[in-house]
């Protein structure tokens, strides 16, 4: 059993510290466990309604969502050496499955010629036409300056374009940034955030929304133990981070008020002077 997890993803340390977390029924009066029964059967009674059914489905949904989201912010931020940015388009639409076999040839050329090439994709729908396409990071050296998405495109990079298109990817169009050109890490953010808007209306159970490339990624340490310190002792060991946000919120078990006895207190920190995500 352990009560503080620590996540560790580059430059970020995420806490989680948990407090008065209950499982135990045998210690709840009868009377609780009554009322609490009666708050079953009500459960199962709504469950079965195809609304309350719905509405589980979107809040599970946008769950998932968010715990991507998560992931693959935590990917990025141990992989700071993923600065080319790269959206893959559809010329002619395909549904789910080709677009993931073509997604697949375009990754097994990749490698032919990058060795060892870092890179995590993400599955979006577009707004406006509801087109599936593809935003991912690698790591793919760039010998030239690319523009901005504030600048008109040069010729030069509308040739590398074309002929990385020409090689790679012969569905569509391809877009090349460079997130050093991009004010930082705005596009990055923008992967990683914008994930739960495009996706959490769409029914994509059995859908992979995201992928990487798991031989060659650097992935986040985690380290779950039990401790008696209190949250002030453990934000003292990490001095030389700053707390960029904080909340809590509560688990396990309900008394007899329907309210959790348990909560988690979370913790999100960046080494100071460092660019947060």
């Amino acid at each position: 059993m352990y009560n503080l997890k620590i996540i560790q993803s580059g430059d970020r340390i995420e806490i989680y510290k948990i407090n008065n977390y209950v499982v135990n029924e045998s210690k709840i009066d009868e009377g609780h466990k009554l009322i609490d029964k009666l708050v079953e059967e009500l459960d199962n009674i709504e469950a079965a309604e195809d609304e309350s059914k719905e509405k589980q489905s979107i809040k599970d949904r946008v769950r998932n969502l968010i715990d991507a989201r998560n992931n693959i912010i935590r990917l990025i931020k141990c992989n700071p050496d993923m600065q080319t940015f790269i959206t893959l388009t559809f010329a002619e639409e395909q549904d789910y499955k080709e677009s993931k076999a073509s997604l697949n040839n375009f990754f097994n050329k990749l490698r032919r010629h990058y060795p060892g090439v870092k890179y995590l994709w993400v599955l979006e729908y577009g707004e406006l036409h509801n087109r599936l396409h593809y935003h991912l990071l690698a790591n793919i050296p760039i010998k030239i300056r690319l523009s901005s998405s504030n600048e008109k495109k040069s010729d030069q990079h509308k040739k590398l374009e074309q002929n990385f298109q020409k090689k790679y990817w012969n569905h569509g169009w391809v877009d090349i940034r460079s997130l050093n050109q991009e004010d930082n890490t705005n596009i990055a953010l923008y992967v990683a955030t914008y994930i739960v808007k495009s996706l959490e209306d769409l029914d994509l159970e059995g859908y992979r929304v995201y992928g990487y490339s798991r031989k060659t990624l650097n992935k986040p340490l985690q380290e779950k133990v039990y401790t008696t310190d209190n949250i002030e002792d453990i934000l003292k060991k990490y001095s030389e981070y700053d707390i960029e946000f904080s909340n809590s919120y509560g688990i396990g078990y309900r008394d007899y008020k329907g309210k959790h006895i348990g909560t988690v207190s979370y913790f999100d920190l960046s080494k100071k002077g460092e660019i947060i995500l």
